[in-house]
């Protein structure tokens, strides 16, 4: 799970800049630079569609789950397929929950609209998926 820092970031490899308060910003992998926000390092787009993507394989995941194990309401599920069908399920949920966060953190930034951005989070996710 990707986790925000604050502002007092490790060295990344990219150029050093210094934010609004004059605090030292270092660069991202990419060379991108990092901004912060409210002193949290925001976002980059790749970092959304990796997060994205890791949301839609855990919902696959629960699906194939429900899929093989049957209905719980037809089928009597063992305990450890109540406790594996209800990890995937938390997994899910978290990783959903931090894809939008860090979707509103980088429209509230960027300025652009949100339905602008998805649509292009969801195009770059679906190349993704045909690129592996």
């Amino acid at each position: 799970m990707l986790r925000l820092r604050t502002a007092r970031v490790e060295h990344l490899g990219g150029p050093e800049r210094a934010d609004r308060t004059g605090r030292q910003v270092l660069g991202a992998r990419d060379g991108a630079p990092l901004t912060t926000v409210g002193g949290v390092v925001a976002h980059t787009f790749e970092e959304l569609v990796q997060k994205r993507r890791a949301a839609d394989l855990a919902q696959h995941r629960v699906e194939e789950l429900r899929d093989s194990y049957g209905p719980p309401t037809q089928h009597r599920w063992t305990p450890r397929q109540s406790d594996t069908y209800e990890t995937a399920v938390r997994a899910w949920r978290d990783l959903d929950r931090d894809a939008r966060t860090a979707m509103a953190e980088y429209v509230k930034e960027g300025g652009q609209s949100r339905h602008k951005i998805e649509a292009k989070l969801r195009k770059a996710v679906q190349e993704d998926d045909r690129s592996t």
